[in-house]
């Protein structure tokens, strides 16, 4: 009996003089150190990433192509600005550190705007941060539960505990009246307007640390993903499973909304992101290959009532589509929503229209499609009240509900382009013949996106890029002694119009010219793009070529 007192009293020694709690588990400190590796997505593409991987150190660092601001150097939590090219480090011990859009808050510190101690113990360090909806402040919670505000947010309980578990994630709902508070056992606590949709109970005696809600295609949260310390994600109420967020490590800190919602990403304690799988996602083609028919809107009309078309890749503005999975009828069905204007597809009569995304699932039955997949990434989109009705396209452009014909559809990749060595992205204007630009995205010059088409259905085909924006082709011309860059009207059979991908890392490509492989894309003096023997890396998120 001496002998485990002495070993108790011990052990509280060494925790105290690393500064930490007996609410400490596996998933939260390592040797001797509580990390809190936090990551969010940028709002023109890339990660901003706090590291925290030595005792009582941190930094800032960015990947992607997201904008640089000056490193925190100390272990803290990132929260990002929804919409705002900036973000708050809120460090253990309640410094708040704004960078680029971020409002100043609190005169840096957490004690001067709430009950946040000035001089924080262990038991008070904060472990996870969010920011309200509004982008006006944030919820801090603390080790034990407790939650502080700052700003705009607003009080709605937290989570005292006996010290058998550690808070690991904050979250709040869409309204900015409530959220959800996740300790390490699994138990999840909602507060204010958040709906309880599961947890572990606290019966498990594993570590969780991370909770991104999941939401419909109207905005309303049916569920939540809960990440496992080994990266596992568990779902809860209607969320759609998803996978795990790069699992193959035990040190995963905290998971975070990717692609506004449709897909999570965590983060490693040494800042390595992981993803999940994505809801189906993108422009949808035939499953013809180069310049092929594309889901349009008739006329590029964004109002209700405009009917579904198909037009050739390339001849006007790329429509991209996310299939949303819901919960009707006792089985998972997609809504399928436009990504620029915010509107889903209905059906009326034997075509499909734009319309309002209901929530209501009385009303949402001209919305309920079930995606079933066919060969070689291909699907068929068919109408679950009467699945005898699938999507065909008919001679023309017209697309229409019907009992018989070639029903089969594929998504396209849609991607960025970036510079891997100074973030810089492919840029394009308006009118024909202008060349494509290079330059790193914030305010005044927003991320475009581009389509990556292969040409063939084998591996290693050539690639055409097509501005989502312009609807244009890239095509390499002659200018002052080199190949650079410009935007063309799309053609079949033009060869500067293709391009040949060769991988060089983890979503990294030399792009180059289809002819030479020795021959590829670089930033230009000019802040273009030219071709030469001196290529640079390109970051792009592909997945679906052959």
């Amino acid at each position: 009996m001496i002998t485990s007192q002495l070993i108790r009293i011990v052990v509280a020694m060494v925790l105290a003089a690393f500064g930490l709690s007996h609410a400490a588990k596996a998933s939260d400190y390592y040797d001797g150190n509580v990390y809190v590796t936090s990551a969010a997505q940028a709002p023109n593409g890339g990660f901003w990433i706090q590291v925290n991987d030595t005792v009582n150190g941190g930094r800032t660092v960015v990947s992607g192509g997201a904008p640089v601001f000056e490193s925190v150097n100390a272990p803290g939590t990132l929260v990002a600005i929804p919409g705002k090219n900036g973000y708050w480090v809120i460090t253990k011990r309640g410094d708040i550190h704004a960078r680029g859009e971020a409002p100043l808050l609190c005169e840096g510190h957490l004690s001067k705007c709430s009950n946040f101690p000035s001089n924080p113990g262990a038991n008070s360090y904060v472990t996870h941060a969010a920011a309200t909806p509004d982008g006006g402040g944030f919820w801090a919670l603390g080790d034990h539960g407790q939650v502080w505000t700052a700003g705009t947010a607003m009080p709605f309980g937290d989570y005292r505990n006996d010290t058998t578990s550690v808070g690991t994630a904050i979250t709040p709902t869409p309204s900015g009246k409530g959220y959800y508070i996740l300790m390490s056992d699994g138990g999840v606590h909602a507060r204010g307007d958040a709906e309880f949709f599961g947890s572990t109970g606290g019966h498990f005696h594993r570590e969780y640390n991370g909770l991104v809600l999941s939401r419909t295609a109207v905005g309303a949260v049916n569920g939540y993903w809960m990440l496992e310390q080994d990266g596992s994600v568990h779902a809860y109420g209607d969320a759609a499973t998803l996978g795990p967020a790069g699992g193959g490590s035990s040190r995963i800190t905290s998971l975070f909304p990717v692609d506004g919602g449709i897909r999570y990403g965590s983060v490693t304690y040494d800042g390595k992101i992981g993803l999940s799988n994505s809801y189906r996602r993108g422009p949808v083609s035939t499953s013809e290959y180069d310049l092929s028919p594309v889901w349009t809107l008739n006329g590029g009309v964004d109002k209700p009532g405009t009917e579904l078309h198909a037009a050739t890749l390339g001849s006007s503005r790329v429509e991209s589509w996310v299939f949303w999975p819901i919960r009707w009828n006792g089985t998972y069905v997609n809504q399928v929503r436009n990504e620029r204007n915010g509107m889903c597809l209905e059906v009326r009569s034997d075509v499909l229209v734009l319309a309002a995304c209901q929530q209501d699932l009385l009303k949402m039955k001209p919305q309920a499609f079930w995606i079933v997949d066919g060969a070689n990434g291909t699907f068929w989109v068919v109408w679950a009240p009467h699945p005898q009705y699938y999507l065909v396209k008919e001679e023309g452009s017209r697309l229409r509900l019907l009992t018989a014909g070639n029903g089969e559809w594929r998504t396209l990749d849609v991607t960025t382009v970036t510079s891997e060595a100074t973030g810089a992205q492919w840029h394009t204007w308006n009118a024909v013949g202008n060349q494509t630009s290079t330059s790193v995205p914030g305010p005044e010059t927003p991320r475009q996106n581009w389509v990556v088409a292969a040409t063939a259905p084998v591996p290693g085909s050539t690639v055409r890029f097509i501005s989502m924006e312009t609807g244009y082709c890239g095509e390499f011309k002659w200018l002052d002694g080199a190949h650079h860059l410009f935007q063309s009207v799309c053609q079949p059979a033009v060869q500067p119009q293709t391009f040949r991908l060769m991988e060089d890392g983890p979503k990294a490509y030399r792009i180059n010219i289809a002819f030479s492989d020795s021959v590829g894309a670089a930033p230009a003096w000019n802040h273009g793009v030219m071709f030469s023997a001196a290529s640079v890396r390109w970051n792009m998120d592909l997945s679906k070529l052959p």
